[in-house]
């Protein structure tokens, strides 16, 4: 005579490899931002082309995250940005109204910052106490 035993099945989900998860090292806009973007994005342009993208402001927003790190500090002028777009950008210099664009990018960064006390980017954020 043969025993048999019961198939016991795991007590877990296994996730495919093909998940499309966003990696922890991105950053992903938020509706505040998705706000704020449609709400300038018809302001600026050059040669007839928005500049103001979700692109373009989910790696603005990821420069100048990473560029402030864990700091609750922020200084207020906005050479980050402008060597974030000289390398990255550099078509954008010559647009006419640079200097206004750069100031509205870094004070809503900077605003938003400082409004939520902590870093935008998840990573940056200090460990819980608890």
């Amino acid at each position: 005579m043969r025993k048999s035993f019961a198939v016991i099945t795991p007590n877990y989900i296994r996730l495919s490899e093909q998940l499309n998860l966003p990696k922890s090292n991105d950053y992903e806009l938020t509706e505040v931002d998705l706000v704020f973007q449609n709400s300038h994005v018809s302001r600026f342009m050059l040669q007839g082309i928005f500049v103001l993208t979700k692109d373009f402001l989910r790696k603005a927003i990821m420069e100048l995250e990473t560029k402030a790190g864990k700091r609750i500090i922020i200084p207020r002028n906005k050479e980050w940005l402008t060597a974030f777009v000289s390398r990255e950008y550099p078509s954008l210099l010559s647009m006419p109204n640079f200097e206004v664009f750069a100031s509205v990018v870094y004070n809503y960064w900077k605003t938003r910052r400082e409004e939520l006390r902590f870093p935008i980017f998840r990573p940056l954020w200090r460990p819980s106490q608890n």
